[in-house]
């Protein structure tokens, strides 16, 4: 495509230069003839005047119509060169600004679910990168994949799943909420699972151990004849020397009292602590994977903002390269015809000298060929345009999901009770 445009501007090039030398060539012959002959016939001079004509009407415009078409060349290839800098404003200003506010609103909601507050980047501590690499095996101190509360239902993360809606929905940013967020239901959760480990621990300390009644050292066995002090109709068995004791004395009475007393007072606390521990981590629990589902699809948004940069970067760099060979090709084989350009406008100017000499009865053309400066070369001066300098990609994301420069800047604020889930890389 480019050496088809080029070839009209190298044949025009050819054809100028050649009538010009050979109208040259016809006027120093009329002079010569001339000096012969001592004067020049006015058919003659018809015959220079319409050679001045075409020389004017026809070479000089062609040359300047050639000059123009080879400006338009030039131009319109740096313009080719400028609108892959145009096209890559316009797309970092659409496609990848519509990209990056998907990812921060990604990043947003994953702040939210983890902890109801700003995300990392905005400086909260994102240095903490220590200890924040994966939660592989990582202990949130219960069986996460138990159904706390609910055994008789499958477990689901499924944003469609009622009872994992059900469970987020005691875990959203509102001070009504049984808990803000992961880290805080995290908190809460072993706060109150720790109270109730601790309620446990210290019932060993409230109760007494049950005695071995059926120990013959403790409570010797009483035999035959006596009489069984309370049941007249047993009366030839063996019997543990408590089984005659008065109800007030009796041990195995008053342990089973002790025992009924102490159920009395603890049983519903217990109840009640145990069905908070478990409540809250069936909360966290969902809140947990809910929050693992925001970061894959924050890692997935930011991995598509960082593709449609590199996808915007590389069509650039391919323009411009394309573009750029465009115009050097144009702007040497121009430079060149310029020179030509000009160099055939100063001879037609001999040639026009020789006709205005000859038309004057003059066969002297002496004083043409020392003329040695081009007087009508301005119109066929090119401009050359400067293309802008080829633009770096400045803007690539150059730390990315699973990177440990992402994860400090993205992920080191979490605590340690609530860190990311395994990040997930961007496609290559």
């Amino acid at each position: 495509m480019r050496v088809l445009a080029m070839l009209p501007m190298v044949a025009a090039v050819s054809q100028t230069r050649e009538r010009i030398e050979g109208m040259q060539t016809t006027l120093r012959n009329i002079a010569e003839k001339a000096k012969s002959s001592g004067k020049i016939e006015e058919g003659v001079k018809v015959v220079v005047q319409s050679f001045m004509d075409t020389m004017n009407d026809t070479l000089v415009a062609a040359l300047i119509a050639e000059t123009e078409a080879n400006q338009k060349l030039l131009d319109d290839a740096a313009a080719a060169i400028l609108k892959c800098r145009t096209d890559r404003e316009d797309e970092f200003a659409g496609l990848v600004t519509t990209a990056a506010g998907v990812r921060d609103a990604s990043r947003e909601a994953l702040a939210s679910s983890k902890t109801c507050g700003a995300s990392c980047t905005t400086g909260r501590g994102a240095a903490l990168v220590q200890g924040k690499s994966t939660p592989s095996g990582h202990n949130y101190t219960y069986d996460i994949m138990h159904h706390w509360g609910n055994t008789t239902v499958t477990l689901s993360w499924d944003p469609t799943d009622p009872t994992h809606k059900k469970a987020l929905a005691k875990s959203v940013c509102d001070e009504s909420s049984l808990c803000q967020g992961e880290c805080d239901c995290h908190v809460k959760m072993t706060s109150k699972c720790a109270e109730l480990d601790g309620m446990v621990k210290r019932f060993n300390g409230e109760t007494t151990a049950e005695p071995d009644f059926c120990d013959g050292t403790e409570f010797p066995k009483r035999t035959k004849p006596d009489v069984h002090p309370h049941t007249v109709d047993i009366d030839s068995r063996e019997y543990y020397s408590w089984e005659a004791e008065k109800m007030a004395t009796d041990p195995l009475y008053k342990w089973f009292s002790e025992m009924e007393s102490f159920v009395d007072e603890n049983v519903q606390k217990y109840k009640t602590c145990r069905e908070g521990c478990h409540l809250l981590r069936w909360v966290h629990q969902h809140r947990m994977f809910e929050t693992h589902t925001k970061q894959k699809e924050f890692e997935r948004d930011f991995c598509a903002w960082a593709h449609s940069i590199d996808v915007t970067c590389s069509k650039y760099e391919a323009c411009y390269a394309r573009t750029m060979k465009v115009f050097v090709d144009y702007k040497t084989a121009i430079e060149t015809e310029e020179t030509q350009f000009k160099l055939q406008q100063q001879a037609l100017e001999c040639a026009l000298c020789y006709g205005a000499q000859l038309l004057a009865d003059s066969t002297d053309l002496s004083a043409c060929d020392r003329e040695s400066e081009c007087k009508r070369c301005d119109p066929l001066c090119i401009d050359y345009p400067t293309p802008h300098d080829e633009l770096a990609c400045t803007e690539e994301a150059k730390h990315r999901p699973c990177s440990e420069e992402f994860t400090a800047a993205e992920y080191g604020c979490f605590a340690d009770h609530c860190p990311p889930n395994d990040c997930l890389p961007c496609s290559t």
